[in-house]
């Protein structure tokens, strides 16, 4: 997966105190955290990355999309995965661990203590994330670390991902795993982690039917442990699908990423980005895959409701 946006800010800000008093910044443990000061303090989005591409391996942390948080009307904080730090062929942590024997949690405490400093402790903390940095903005909402998830076709369960990821994320952490990764087994599946969900977090789950390994082997088994909690916790949780042959597993372009987060918090954003020439020519190449025959339902899809099969 590609890094949307530049790879990562130029400005370094020495301690997190100092990030309270600047615009943008980038900060924290070896530099994995950015910031955008943006002026309604009574939420905070954090962002998480996918897997990194390997050209950017070895060059410092990477923030994906931090370009994008000048869209954005509550303040941003982009953390970078530091278990993926170019030593090795590692492009994708899923946040679970770093090589000093951090784990999620640990992070997670970093996240909230920046977030504090920042914005304060009243504010909503909202973690967004597609892919990999799905899966750690799921983790925090069940492991009850956020007060808000909005993810795009995240994987749910780390070992039932591309066997060459999953080999090299053994590699880096068997050891630690005792030699099995059943021993971190909340720590790898959300599958096994959902039972603390205490509905503390709001998540909003989007999935692209067209991405269809996702669609099957991660969306459908999270809803099915959704649908296994008690009534009054489910209905913190939904669902939402659309169609996009061409985007497959890639988020979604910057214009449908705002308006779903603007669709879940009101008032998130500044308004929709301008669309560019780029994105009207991927819709057009779209409106044209989307022939009657081509953009007939499947029976999988014929389970989900036709008014959530579009972000709009």
């Amino acid at each position: 997966m590609k890094a949307f946006g530049a790879s990562r800010p130029c400005r370094h800000i020495p301690d997190v105190p100092d990030l309270a008093d600047v615009a943008v910044g980038a900060c924290g443990k070896r530099d994995h955290l950015f910031f955008r000061n943006n002026p309604d303090h009574s939420r905070i989005f954090v962002f998480f990355n996918g897997e990194i591409p390997a050209h950017l391996l070895g060059q410092g942390p990477t923030f994906q999309r931090w370009t994008w948080a000048s869209d954005f009307s509550n303040p941003v904080l982009c953390v970078s995965d530091a278990s993926v730090d170019g030593r090795d062929d590692l492009q994708i942590g899923w946040y679970v661990a770093d090589r000093d024997g951090g784990t999620f949690d640990d992070l997670m405490d970093l996240v909230e203590d920046v977030c504090t400093r920042t914005v304060g402790k009243n504010a909503e903390i909202v973690c967004v994330g597609s892919s990999a940095g799905g899966f750690a903005a799921l983790m925090a909402a069940c492991r009850n670390r956020c007060d808000g998830a909005v993810v795009f076709n995240p994987q749910v369960d780390i070992m039932r991902y591309r066997e060459r990821a999953i080999s090299r994320f053994m590699a880096r952490f068997c050891p630690d795993m005792g030699d099995s990764s059943g021993q971190w087994g909340d720590r790898t599946s959300l599958i096994e982690s959902i039972p603390r969900y205490s509905a503390r977090a709001k998540i909003v789950y989007w999935q692209n039917t067209d991405d269809h390994f996702h669609f099957r082997n991660h969306c459908k088994n999270f809803r099915d442990a959704v649908a296994r909690l008690p009534a009054e916790i489910q209905k913190n949780v939904s669902f939402n699908f659309y169609t996009d042959p061409v985007a497959g597993h890639n988020p979604p372009t910057k214009e449908r990423f705002l308006a779903a987060i603007e669709r879940a918090y009101p008032g998130a954003t500044n308004g929709r980005p301008q669309t560019s020439v780029g994105v009207r020519f991927a819709r057009l190449v779209r409106q044209l895959l989307r022939s009657p025959v081509a953009d007939r339902l499947s029976a999988e899809r014929a389970m989900l409701s036709p008014s959530d099969l579009e972000i709009s």
